[in-house]
């Protein structure tokens, strides 16, 4: 990781924030992340997702895009970066509402969260800050026409100054559809779904769980969640794109978990059926996937994050809702 951003540091936002990331992950479940809000003077103005509308859009810089979109109450932003004609790096990051506060999580390459809470927002800048960060301790976004800026500071260093323009993104409709046939497969097949779906190296992330690394601790995390049969989990894409050299992509989209009845099976709610929309909902949400191509052109996934909206109690039982 070290090597991979000092070549491409100052290339685009999506890499130099994963500078600050470890070198390297640690297997199975890492705790979940800190707030980092110690000094960051948090705020959350009413209706901050809608005011960081003028975020959305695809932007294209040297050797990276950063591509934002809406799904439910949160922005998702999928960065990739290139070196040597490949895509190298991948970043998720999520502008959400955690503890009353708007907030900025930066996932480099799906190895480790960084948490910046929002300080100030404007008609169309957003200044976000974690001053217990090493690097960037604040990242300021400012959009000009068709330009987007953003503005890394911190720890009295050289602040790093970034540039892209808004490009058009075509919609991926190829990974759209493994992402639905993955959705029917989950329905049918439960955690084993999953687990042949991600890459080895693959990981879940979500603030309740932290970081799920490897196949088989997403199966057995997986299993937790849908291994009785009395549980489904539903998803539909809503966004798709691809990074600039289409070796990489992500879906996006909105998930619910739901509760089944007696007369319902799993892979009766592939579909947003009469069955489906009959069971529980235990927790709805969003969430984003990251897809790579392997060398047969198939796609896996090699990260996946999840946002709930609320957690939904079931009706008098004892069993919790998602344990991931």
């Amino acid at each position: 990781m070290k090597d991979l951003c000092s070549v491409l540091c100052g290339a685009g936002l999506a890499v130099v924030v994963g500078c600050g990331a470890p070198t390297q992950s640690a297997p199975g479940v890492d705790p979940p992340v800190s707030s980092g809000r110690e000094k960051a003077e948090p705020t959350a103005p009413a209706g901050f997702r809608e005011r960081l509308d003028w975020l959305r859009g695809h932007w294209v810089g040297e050797q990276t895009s950063e591509t934002w979109v809406a799904v439910g109450s949160s922005l998702f932003g999928v960065g990739f970066g290139v070196r040597a004609g490949e895509t190298a790096f991948f970043e998720v990051m999520i502008v959400d509402e955690v503890d009353g506060t708007a907030t900025y999580t930066a996932l480099p390459n799906g190895l480790r969260a960084v948490v910046f809470p929002a300080v100030e927002f404007g008609q169309r800048h957003a200044h976000f800050a974690n001053l217990d960060h090493d690097w960037p301790k604040r990242i300021h976004y400012e959009r000009a026409g068709d330009v987007l800026s953003t503005r890394l500071a911190g720890d009295g260093r050289p602040a790093a100054e970034l540039s892209a323009e808004r490009r058009e993104l075509a919609r991926s409709e190829e990974l759209e559809e493994v992402d639905r046939r993955f959705a029917a497969r989950s329905a049918i097949r439960g955690a084993q779904a999953w687990a042949d779906t991600f890459d080895p190296e693959g990981a879940l992330w979500t603030r309740r769980s932290g970081r799920i690394h490897g196949t088989q601790a997403i199966y057995q995390a997986m299993e937790r969640v849908l291994g009785r049969g009395d549980a489904a989990l539903q998803w539909q894409p809503m966004h798709s794109g691809l990074s600039p050299r289409s070796d990489m992509g992500f879906t996006a989209g909105r998930y619910q978990l739901v509760r089944l009845s007696a007369q319902t099976s799993g892979a009766e709610t592939a579909g947003a059926g009469t069955a489906a929309r009959s069971a529980h909902a235990l927790e709805s949400g969003s969430y984003v996937i990251i897809w790579q191509r392997q060398s047969d052109h198939r796609w896996q996934a090699v990260f996946d994050a999840g946002v709930p909206d609320r957690v939904l109690p079931p009706p008098g039982a004892s069993r919790p809702g998602p344990a991931w």
